[in-house]
């Protein structure tokens, strides 16, 4: 409520995607025209340099065989159960294995599914860890199966590594971030037979290496200057005032 009487004294409201902006719109009753689009900015050097680290897990070093990835709080919103059944029906056509990064409330049903569908020692669920980025980098696709998202960081921290990226075409950022699909796979929420499609496909395509390109279009500089413009609209780089 304080939001809704606050707004209309706004020099300027922003939104980190095009969905949040559709949803702020609707609910606060602000023209869709006065809301402004700006992502969130990451750091795609420290980002490449963290993935270059040393990572010492026995379960990495046991098996070379490709690495999917999930990360992201263990809640019903990341939707990690059909994560898992699409890994389980993409392993039966693509040798791979599963690590889902993070912690939350429903480890213990993640793990109940592990079981129940055989796939103990394929999918490991190690927690929190302090540099994702060492997985990441290490990871041949990395899979997001959200409900919803805003902007989804870890989308463009996955493209910065240069990991290939499948996500559910969620409400939020994702489609967004991708481009409609042209930086990595979209598929339906919930959807875990055509999750598997995508994966099996980004398994036996070859590395993508482009995606660093969309990455750096989110870069700390860019997202700076998109801030600065808004707050000084009439302001240019060469100092002059239009």
């Amino acid at each position: 409520q304080i939001a809704k009487l606050v707004y209309p004294y706004a020099d300027a409201i922003v939104a980190n995607s095009g969905g949040v902006a559709d949803d702020a719109s609707a609910f606060y009753r602000i023209p869709r025209g006065d809301l402004q689009v700006i992502y969130n900015p990451i750091d795609s050097d420290e980002i490449r340099r963290l993935a270059r680290a040393e990572v010492s897990h026995p379960w990495l070093e046991a098996d070379p065989s490709p690495l999917l990835l999930g990360a992201g709080r263990l809640d019903v919103l990341k939707d990690f159960p059909t994560l898992i059944h699409a890994f389980a029906l993409a392993s039966a056509q693509h040798e791979c294995r599963l690590a889902i990064l993070g912690e939350g409330g429903e480890r213990a049903q993640l793990e109940r599914l592990v079981a129940r569908l055989g796939l103990q020692g394929r999918v490991l669920l190690p927690g929190f860890v302090t540099n994702p980025f060492a997985w990441m980098g290490r990871a041949r696709v990395f899979v997001s199966a959200s409900l919803s998202e805003g902007c989804t960081n870890v989308l463009l921290q996955a493209l910065a590594c240069r990991t290939a990226v499948v996500s559910t075409d969620s409400p939020g950022g994702a489609a967004e971030i991708l481009e409609g699909g042209k930086w990595g796979s979209l598929v339906p929420v919930g959807d875990a037979g055509k999750m598997s499609d995508a994966i099996v496909s980004a398994l036996r395509g070859p590395p993508r290496t482009d995606t660093a390109i969309r990455a750096g279009e989110f870069s700390l500089d860019q997202i700076t200057a998109r801030f600065r413009d808004v707050l000084n609209p009439g302001h240019s780089p060469d100092g002059v005032h239009r």
